[in-house]
């Protein structure tokens, strides 16, 4: 294990939003190893927003920043191994959109099965969770194309939403 992932898994409950803030920027390095993360750190995000670089604020934990926390710790023990794509290889882009998260993964499909490439996750801006289903799907499949666009221009690849009405959109 790479000493900064240890130091993530040892590093302390952070008792101000400074401190939270600096935990979630070693965070940040990993983000693409890690699936859903915007959706796993909304509740440790809500704490920054308002907040000065260096707020000196007591954080006062709850039953849901605690699993949080102790959540993205664990997920960063268990990150995904990504692979190198082939450049012959089938790509398949999935996607999918929560009421405050969006998310986008590039698989390549091989005769195993698929093997996770990269992952992108995002938090939706109060007015993107304000969008009905069908545009935060789309929304997230525009984002998860722009994200891995340097792996999938003028390559063939397949989308996969799990919102059916999104499917006519495509034809």
């Amino acid at each position: 294990m790479s000493t900064k992932v240890k130091a993530i898994q040892e590093f302390p409950k952070p008792e101000t939003v400074s401190r939270l803030r600096s935990f979630l920027g070693m965070i940040n390095f990993y983000h693409r190893f890690i699936p859903k993360i915007a959706e796993i750190l909304s509740p440790l995000n809500a704490y920054l927003v308002g907040s000065k670089k260096r707020d000196k604020t007591k954080i006062k934990w709850n039953p849901e920043t605690d699993a949080s926390f102790d959540k993205i710790k664990k997920c960063l023990a268990d990150a995904t191994l990504l692979s190198h794509p082939s450049t012959d290889a089938k790509l398949a882009l999935v996607t999918d959109c929560s009421d405050f998260a969006m998310e986008g993964v590039l698989n390549e499909i091989t005769p195993k099965g698929p093997k996770p490439l990269g992952f992108n996750s995002k938090k939706l801006t109060p007015t993107q969770a304000k969008y009905s289903a069908y545009d935060r799907e789309l929304l997230a499949a525009y984002s998860a194309i722009q994200y891995f666009r340097h792996m999938l221009e003028a390559r063939q690849f397949a989308l996969y939403v799990d919102h059916k009405p999104l499917t006519y959109a495509f034809r």
